[in-house]
């Protein structure tokens, strides 16, 4: 292990007296911290918050609290404290790309554990601890845009194609001014009118191909924007697509799209800028050169008002910093808001609800305008102050200009053509200036897309043997499962264990919340147990890939929904090339076919992601038709049949009980249960299989706790 893959921080380590974990960890603490210690009493209280606060208090200490995600800790400054699920605290000194390094009891030296190794003892809490009086800043880690951006392939021809162009352009714009010189110098002096014909046609020639060159160069700046955006998106949204459900669950929609569409804002400013912003610099550094060759008495003023003006931009940059975070979480919250009451406004008319939405939307884009009209005074300031440099240091170069004009230290044409340059110059490198700045800016949009581009997706390989699953071999297993929800202390599932045999049906029921989806969700691996195994056709659920697994399985779920597009492409979930037998048959199957061919287009008809035009029996059942096409070997029905009317929920309880395949269903009706093998009723904290059935046991487990049913 190499020492520079960590944040590290020099800690005196030494053994200290303790009574539990809390009291170790925060003598630890406080140890690195060199705080003055005051009474301490180690069993006044327990492991609660408050307690914890207190025994912080007493070392000099502050001590905050806080939800956290696993991705989360490696922001974290260090030393911090964080909560395993059975209570215990460890202490944080250390973290890197593969894991941290944590101190996890008194004396001992610091271990290496792994951030997957982690996700099975991370309770979802962690406790913020520095010294009184001040709280250090945590460090900031710049992400490399590399990594954000994917393989956007070989772009060098494209950037050296316009580069050229854009190089072209720049000479044909250093050379105009001479045009003014040559006639000043050399055309009136010597009433030469044939040079100034020749002069004026080669001038002329030189605008039209600038203007040739510029046309050109803008044709193909689109093109390469439009290519690196497409390329860039394509990537990112490649990477979201493949990133575990809990990165979904932990954020709102708005949430999620915001930082996708961060990538425009950052490609804006940088796929054109950054290529106009090196030849402003190319440019600016010409330019000054130039001036320095023809009044180098003068060219002190134009540097001296870019040093100004860089000082001033840089000044303002924090302002601007600020206000473009407000705004842009602001910005989030509103469309979040948005988005929420249109895909609630059924209940939002009904209830009346539509000026509370409307207030809170008012509010919320009120906090917005609040962020942009920082913002925008921001830079209202600067280009009152870039106008007023520009022209205060005009004045100032015309007037000694024109002073040593007339004492014949310079010429009329070297003034005339300085003015021009130093025109030219200023523009260039105020420019480039105002450019670096908005990079600068583009922190907030950086980490906002870099927390989809570096979050760890799901395993596209399996981590053992290859998975195939043959008939009659599809089981699902769990062994001695421990899992609880993030922050919470008590088990959902402690010690469970259980055989489902391959095309056993398998029933569970019991009130909302006892732990039924969780059940679910565990065996399709969308939550990890903190220990214990799952294993499916004898192999480790979390050592297959998902992309195998999830080929032999089909689903129901109770927040399931359609997507846009036809009846056909929902049945078939938008496959390019399907069996329209099956199609038909899985239809029939599940009692939707005659519905659909009453209809004006049959299965061409078109239905929006809310199915507004179908009714909720009848979404599901095209749901239910859905899992069927798939031709699973597992099939997972959660509450699938809950809009049914009692008729045709018998109807496709004997197709479900037909099946060869292996069958977990999740009810609250007794309908579905009656196709079960075997049904497991939660009763006083644990799931007893009913009397009556194959075989009658108590499965090992121990339920309660919050559930996603």
């Amino acid at each position: 292990m190499r020492s520079n893959e960590y944040t590290n921080i020099h800690f005196c380590a030494q053994k200290v007296a303790i009574q539990d974990d809390v009291d170790w960890c925060l003598d630890f603490i406080a140890e690195h911290y060199r705080c003055e210690m005051n009474h301490v009493t180690p069993d006044s209280v327990g492991e609660k918050a408050e307690g914890v606060y207190e025994k912080a208090r007493q070392r000099g200490l502050v001590a905050q609290s806080h939800n956290a995600v696993l991705d989360e800790l490696p922001l974290l400054q260090s030393p911090t404290l964080v909560r395993q699920i059975d209570g215990r605290f460890i202490v944080m000194v250390a973290r890197g790309k593969q894991g941290a390094m944590f101190v996890t009891s008194s004396g001992s030296e610091a271990e290496h554990i792994k951030w997957d190794d982690l996700a099975k003892i991370f309770s979802g809490v962690v406790v913020k601890v520095s010294p009184m009086g001040y709280t250090r800043p945590p460090k900031k880690v710049r992400v490399p845009l590399s990594r954000l951006t994917g393989n956007l392939g070989d772009l060098t021809g494209a950037t050296i194609r316009i580069g050229v162009l854009a190089v072209g352009i720049e000479l044909c714009l250093i050379v105009s001014p001479l045009f003014m010189k040559l006639v000043l110098d050399r055309v009136l002096p010597a009433v030469d009118g044939p040079l100034l014909a020749t002069s004026a046609i080669f001038f002329f020639i030189l605008v039209a191909l600038q203007m040739l060159l510029h046309d050109v160069r803008s044709q193909a700046l689109i093109k390469f924007s439009q290519r690196i955006n497409l390329r860039w998106l394509s990537n990112l949204f490649t990477h979201l697509v493949r990133l575990p459900i809990s990165f979904f669950e932990q954020r709102s929609v708005g949430d999620v799209a915001s930082k996708f569409w961060s990538v425009a804002h950052i490609q804006r400013t940088l796929a054109v800028g950054f290529i106009e912003g090196a030849l402003d610099g190319l440019m600016a550094l010409v330019t000054a050169l130039v001036l320095v060759v023809i009044v180098p008495q003068l060219a002190g003023l134009p540097a001296a008002a870019l040093l100004f003006y860089i000082i001033l931009r840089w000044r303002c940059l924090k302002r601007q910093r600020k206000a473009e975070h407000e705004r842009s979480q602001y910005s989030v919250v509103q469309q979040s808001h948005i988005w929420e009451t249109i895909s609630g406004i059924q209940s939002v008319k009904l209830f009346q609800r539509e000026n509370n939405r409307l207030e809170g939307w008012l509010a919320h884009v009120s906090q917005l305008f609040d962020g942009d009209r920082s913002y925008q005074e921001v830079e209202a300031s600067l280009r009152t102050n870039f106008t007023a440099l520009m022209a205060i240091e005009r004045v100032i170069v015309i007037a000694l200009g024109a002073w040593m004009t007339m004492q014949q230290t310079i010429t009329i044409a070297q003034l005339i053509v300085f003015l021009a340059y130093n025109e030219l110059f200023l523009n260039r490198s105020f420019t480039l200036t105002n450019k670096l700045a908005e990079i600068a800016l583009l922190d907030g949009h950086r980490d906002k897309v870099a927390d989809i581009a570096l979050h760890e997706p799901e395993a596209s390989v399996a981590k053992e043997d290859s998975f195939d699953i043959q008939g009659g071999s599809a089981s699902i297993e769990f062994r001695n499962v421990y899992f609880s929800h993030p922050g919470s202390r008590t088990h959902v599932l402690e010690d469970f264990s259980l055989k489902i045999h391959p095309g056993e049906c398998v029933a569970f029921t019991g009130p909302s919340g006892c732990g039924k989806t969780t059940l679910l969700r565990l065996m399709l691996g969308l939550a990890v147990p903190q220990r214990g195994q799952i294993l499916i056709a004898g192999c480790d659920l979390h050592k297959l890939s998902p992309a195998d697994y999830r080929s032999n399985l089909a689903t129901v779920m109770q927040e399931d929904r359609l997507f846009t597009g036809s009846i056909l492409e929902n049945i078939t979930f938008f496959e390019k090339y399907y069996d329209m037998e099956y199609v038909i048959e899985v239809a029939r199957a599940v009692d939707i076919y005659d519905d659909v061919v009453k209809l004006s287009e049959g299965l061409q008809t078109k239905i929006k992601d809310s199915g507004s035009i179908l009714s909720s029996g009848q979404r599901q059942r095209i749901l239910l038709a859905r899992a069927l096409y798939r031709r699973p070997k597992f099939l997972f029905l959660d509450e699938a049949t809950s809009h049914l009317d009692p008729t045709r929920e018998r109807h496709f309880t004997e197709r479900l009980t037909a099946l060869d395949i292996t069958r977990i269903i999740v009810s609250h009706h007794q309908q579905p249960l009656t196709a079960a093998n075997r049904v497991f009723h939660y009763s006083d904290g644990r799931f007893v299989e009913s009397e009556g059935q194959r075989r009658s046991s108590v499965v090992s487990n121990s339920m309660a706790g919050p559930s996603e049913v």
